[in-house]
């Protein structure tokens, strides 16, 4: 086999690791990582993190593939993490290609906004269309906290990324 190919497979198995240990941190109480009221989403800056190092459309159908893991063990709004994460994916590796300087500054940037995007959206599907109360509550209170604690996440993230893509 192509060296090449064996460094992309390897790659690939590293990522699906890092989002399955990322994934059982967010989804289990395995390592509980909430403080105050913030509970991090650590899948999102890992979601930019494949799109900054792999493109939009890497960027878009890991975020498909992870949102519907977590669509899956959720009781929340069917759709709403594939939807999010998806085309939180997306975006990033799009506007990383043509649009930012591919830097750590630009992937912390993407983050805080995909963080912002995805409690935004998942305030909208629960709080809004589904009609839970105290909306506001939550978002000032839970989400505010929960957007910049998730995109701290994008640092450690980031240089592990750039580990994984020199193998």
């Amino acid at each position: 086999m192509d060296s090449r190919k064996n460094n992309s497979i390897l790659q690939a198995v590293c990522y699906i690791a890092l989002f399955f240990i990322l994934f059982m941190i967010s989804f289990t109480e395995i390592l509980p990582l909430k403080i105050g009221n913030a509970y991090p989403f650590p899948i999102i800056a890992a979601v930019i993190t494949v799109a900054y190092y792999y493109g939009e459309w890497v960027g878009f159908y890991s975020g498909l593939i992870v949102g519907i893991f977590a669509d899956s063990v959720t009781a929340e709004a069917v759709v709403a993490n594939t939807l999010t994460l998806s085309v939180v994916g997306c975006i990033a590796g799009f506007l990383l290609r043509f649009y930012m300087n591919k830097n750590i500054f630009s992937a912390a940037f993407l983050s805080l906004c995909g963080a912002a995007i995805f409690f935004t959206a998942k305030w909208i599907s629960n709080f809004t269309l589904i009609g839970f109360q105290n909306g506001l509550t939550y978002l000032l209170f839970f989400a505010l906290p929960s957007v910049i604690y998730s995109a701290i996440f994008i640092f450690p993230l980031f240089f592990l990324g750039k580990l994984i893509k020199k193998i």
